[in-house]
């Protein structure tokens, strides 16, 4: 794999506090983050979506689609269960934006005074979304979960922060020190989730991408198989390849990923990861350590954890395209030693189309 470029990130913000914890937290990536005030973008960007997430994007897409650059936004608020079509997406609008989050805070907690404990559940909600200039998008949210208190108490925070009480401290988050506030709120966790994601290796928006697995050392059939098809912009390749995959890329004559399996034994190789393709978050693991022989229910729950949109495996030596709500689960077969009946060698190709969708074909090779 090629080492990361270093990328240029803006962020859809003027908010200084913003973004100096973006960057904080960012700063382990070889990624510059540049705010929106030093860019000359000075569009009105309307927020008009239903959702934190559709907000996010939408000012992200606004900024990157007009500078031409990777963008960073954020869309957030408080949520309130007893009043559950009132704040949300509209937090900042709510009694207009004129108005002062102390009178808005009088206001809400006058209109609650009467609510038992056990209905003033309440949640801070924090989407972020960024958006590259290839169409590429990663979206991630958090929560951070309390009640509306019963007054006003606080002067560390801001907005609907001094009646958001966190029960496990005793506190508003207007009362927690700020360093403390960052660990856990809603923002900092969403900060946290997104770095994870950026940190994910990239391999862009290939066309066309050969999986194959469990070729036991005979790289003179994934030869044959190049000579017979077209070459694909990406083989992945999920593991008992019992051979040096340096020689598998060169063969492949393109970009290679290729992990390990259980009759592997070459430490340069990773075990498994998580790849990005196009706009899919991909989880690439040969199987053995799941159970896969026995049925597929660990490698499922495994890959959601993964936050994963496909899953892709090997070990059985039998190909398999299926589908579990929004998860796709794929398995290649065996190129050397096909265990399906009838017993031909098979790989998968994935095709991605120009909106960027993929679509999965079982290929024999005879």
């Amino acid at each position: 794999m090629k080492d990361k470029e270093k990328v240029t990130i803006v962020l859809a913000s003027t908010n200084k506090n913003k973004l100096r914890e973006v960057r904080e937290i960012l700063s382990g990536l070889d990624m510059s983050v540049i705010p929106l005030d030093e860019t000359g973008f000075n569009e009105e960007i309307e927020e008009n979506g239903e959702t934190f997430e559709e907000n996010a994007y939408i000012k992200a897409k606004a900024v990157c689609d007009k500078l031409k650059v990777a963008a960073l936004a954020d869309d957030s608020g408080l949520v309130i269960d007893a009043m559950p079509d009132e704040l949300g997406v509209h937090s900042a609008r709510f009694m207009g934006h004129d108005t002062s989050y102390d009178e808005k805070n009088r206001c809400i907690l006058e209109r609650l005074k009467d609510v038992p404990d056990e209905k003033r559940s309440a949640r801070f909600v924090c989407a972020m979304c960024a958006v590259f200039p290839d169409g590429r998008r990663i979206d991630v949210k958090e929560t951070m979960e309390g009640v509306v208190a019963k007054q006003i108490s606080g002067s560390n925070g801001f907005g609907y922060d001094p009646i958001f009480f966190l029960p496990d401290r005793g506190m508003t988050s207007a009362d927690i020190p700020p360093e403390e506030k960052n660990s856990i709120s809603h923002r900092g966790k969403a900060l946290r989730k997104m770095a994870k994601e950026l940190m994910i290796e990239d391999f862009g928006n290939p066309k066309r991408v050969l999986v194959i697995s469990d070729t036991h050392g005979r790289l003179g059939d994934v030869q044959a198989l190049l000579d017979r098809i077209n070459r694909p912009d990406l083989l992945i390749h999920l593991g008992d390849i019992e051979s040096d995959p340096e020689r598998l890329a060169e063969l492949a004559g393109c970009r290679t990923v290729c992990i390990s399996g259980n009759c592997d034994f070459n430490p340069a190789l990773e075990r498994e990861m998580v790849i990005r393709i196009g706009r899919y978050k991909v989880w690439l693991t040969h199987g053995n350590r799941y159970g896969v022989k026995g049925g597929l229910g660990i490698l499922k729950d495994q890959a959601r954890e993964r936050g994963a949109d496909i899953v892709m495996f090997g070990h059985t030596h039998t190909p398999v395209i299926t589908y579990d709500e929004e998860l796709t689960i794929i398995n290649p077969g065996s190129l050397t030693y096909p265990s399906q009946v009838p017993s031909v060698p098979t790989f998968i190709m994935m095709d991605i189309d120009d909106n960027g969708v993929a679509h999965f074909t079982i290929n024999r090779f005879v």
